[in-house]
């Protein structure tokens, strides 16, 4: 089976250490194949603003511990590494919409944050925040 090689759309988006694992490792050739063509289809910046909250399509989710990033939009401007969506930071009362780092999640904290491998997008309606 051919080794799987990240490409540098889905290294915008996929945490540093998850690209050690993955990278030149056929195993995961289906979850990175999936996750490019999830991205390729994101909207981008502003696209959804006149959806409603409720039908909005997540189509990544970040987790650590009790966090979790919920990424609806993807920022196409050479340089922004960022995404719209909705951050939960540690409570369902601490979550909001906004802008997202996404430098920040994949490579500069000093935490072990993830992209779920095998989030499927779905309706915001549809995740269970609790």
């Amino acid at each position: 089976m051919k080794k799987s090689k990240i490409s540098d759309s889905l290294k915008e988006f996929m945490p540093r250490e998850q690209q050690a694992i993955v990278n030149n490792c056929s195993e995961y050739q289906e979850v990175i194949s999936r996750l490019e063509d999830i991205i390729s289809k994101m909207p981008k910046t502003y696209e959804t603003e006149n959806i409603e909250t409720e039908d909005k399509i997540v189509y990544l989710h970040y987790f650590f511990g009790p966090f979790d990033w919920y990424i609806v939009e993807k920022d196409v401007n050479k340089g922004q590494h960022q995404a719209f969506g909705y951050a939960i930071l540690g409570y369902p009362n601490d979550a909001e919409w906004g802008y997202i780092s996404l430098y920040e999640l994949c490579y500069d904290l000093n935490y072990h944050i993830e992209l779920d491998f095998y989030w499927t997008p779905k309706k915001f309606s549809q995740i269970n925040i609790s």
